[in-house]
């Protein structure tokens, strides 16, 4: 019997030990949406995984789907978001979170390249010099939360569409804004969990 093996690029969420030298990964990837995938001898120390299976890393991978479930046949990293934020306690933060939020949310269907699409393009804004990080933050949460349904599209095109009041606006504004954005997204995810 011939397995297929699926190329993607893919989010590393988490992590855990499977067996002695093994991983069980959880990976948002762009075609298949969240899946757990394991990586067998991921935890040697030689191993050519384990550079690439650390959370938050953005992955090109390998998938080969069994009987098993997914098993990662290769990897390549590109960038891991949270130690490019380094020096930025807060974007840190953001990125767990929001790592925390994609996994919890985002199912395994084939409908989520918006998703994938939407928080990696984050991550890569998070990592810019003058960036703001929570206004970032802010703009992928309710992208995420209004693919997934738990928020109305007025919402989400009323953030996103007033990017101009974000760069120069008027600072009361700017603030009533975010305050009613945040507001929309703790709504949300007290509905969600």
């Amino acid at each position: 019997m011939k397995y297929n093996i699926y190329d993607t690029k893919a989010l590393v969420l988490k992590s855990v030990p499977n067996g002695e030298e093994g991983l069980s990964v959880l990976l948002m990837t762009r075609e298949f949406g969240c899946l757990y995938a394991r990586a067998q001898g991921a935890r040697k120390s030689f191993s050519r995984l384990r550079s690439g299976l650390v959370d938050s890393t953005l992955v090109s991978v390998g998938l080969l789907s069994g009987k098993g479930g997914w098993r990662i046949t290769y990897l390549f990293p590109h960038t891991n978001f949270f130690f490019s934020l380094r020096g930025c306690p807060a974007g840190q933060s953001a990125v767990a979170k929001m790592m925390a939020v994609c996994g919890r949310l985002v199912g395994e269907s084939e409908g989520n390249q918006k998703v994938f699409d939407i928080v990696s393009e984050g991550f890569s804004k998070m990592s810019l010099e003058g960036s703001d990080i929570h206004d970032v933050e802010r703009s992928v949460m309710l992208g995420v939360l209004h693919t997934q349904g738990y928020i109305e599209y007025s919402t989400y095109s009323l953030f996103v569409s007033d990017e101009d009041l974000l760069k120069d606006g008027n600072k009361n504004e700017l603030s009533l804004l975010r305050r009613r954005v945040t507001r929309e997204i703790n709504r949300a995810l007290e509905v969600a969990w």
